[in-house]
C-alpha cells in the first residue's frame, strides 16, 4: 500500500477533522499509547500547520505517524477476524449513534466523521453509566475531540427518535442494539444488553430534545 501523506494538505479543514475522529476511534478500541500521542499532539493536527514550511515538515511527520499507526491497528483487527465475526464489530465504534444521526439529518448537518465524533462519546457515557469505565474515560475522549474541532453534542434531534432509530440499524439482532463500549482507552466491550432508558438518559445529556 502506498500513501502519499502530503496528499493531506489538500483538505480543507473541515474534512482534515473528519478523518481524525476515526483515527481517534483507533486509540479507543485498541490503543491507549496512540490516544496519548493524539492527545499530546492535537494542537498541531489542523490546516494552519501546513501553511508555514517548518511546522508544513513537523506536520507531515506527525501525518505519517497517525497514518501509520491507523493501518497497522485496522489490519490487526482484522487479521484476528478475517471471517468476519465479533471482533471486528469493535471497528463500529461510535457508529451506532452516528450513523442515527446521520440518517435522522439527511447526511447534510454532519459529516461522517462529525456523527461518528458524537457516536464515540454517547458510547463513552453509556459504558460509563452501566459502570463500564470510569468517568475519566469520557472526559479525556471529549476533551481530545473538542481540541479536535469535532462536535461532542446533539441538537436538535428529539432522543426519542434517535434510540427508535437504533432498532432498525443493520447490526440490530433480535431485537437488541448492538454497542461497542469502552472499558478503558485501548479496550472495548461488544454488548447488546444496554436498557433503552440508558440510551435515551445520556441523548438528553448530550443536548438532543
Amino acid at each position: 500500500v502506498y500513501i502519499d501523506v502530503k496528499t493531506i494538505t489538500t483538505l480543507p479543514a473541515r474534512e482534515l477533522r473528519t478523518g481524525l475522529a476515526e483515527v481517534v476511534k483507533y486509540g479507543v478500541i485498541e490503543d491507549e499509547d496512540f490516544f496519548v500521542f493524539l492527545e499530546n499532539n492535537a494542537h498541531h493536527l489542523n490546516t494552519k500547520a501546513f501553511e508555514e514550511e517548518n511546522t508544513l515538515r513537523a506536520a507531515l511527520r506527525l501525518w505519517q505517524t497517525i497514518v501509520v499507526e491507523s493501518a497497522k491497528i485496522k489490519a490487526k483487527v482484522v487479521e484476528k477476524d478475517e471471517t468476519e465475526s465479533n471482533l471486528r464489530m469493535i471497528l463500529n465504534y461510535g457508529h451506532t449513534v452516528g450513523h442515527v444521526i446521520e440518517s435522522l439529518t439527511r447526511y447534510r448537518a454532519y459529516t461522517h466523521g462529525e456523527a461518528v465524533s458524537i457516536g464515540m462519546v454517547a458510547a463513552a457515557m453509556i459504558s460509563s453509566k452501566l459502570k463500564l469505565a470510569d468517568q475519566q474515560v469520557v472526559e479525556r475522549l471529549r476533551g481530545l475531540l473538542e481540541r479536535l474541532g469535532l462536535p461532542t453534542e446533539i441538537s436538535g434531534l428529539p432522543a426519542k427518535r434517535i434510540a427508535a432509530s437504533l432498532l432498525i440499524d443493520k447490526k440490530v439482532r433480535e431485537g437488541r442494539v448492538n454497542f461497542v463500549l469502552p472499558e478503558k482507552l485501548g479496550r472495548v466491550v461488544i454488548t447488546n444488553d444496554v436498557p433503552v432508558k440508558v440510551v435515551k438518559e445520556v441523548l438528553r445529556e448530550m443536548g438532543a430534545q
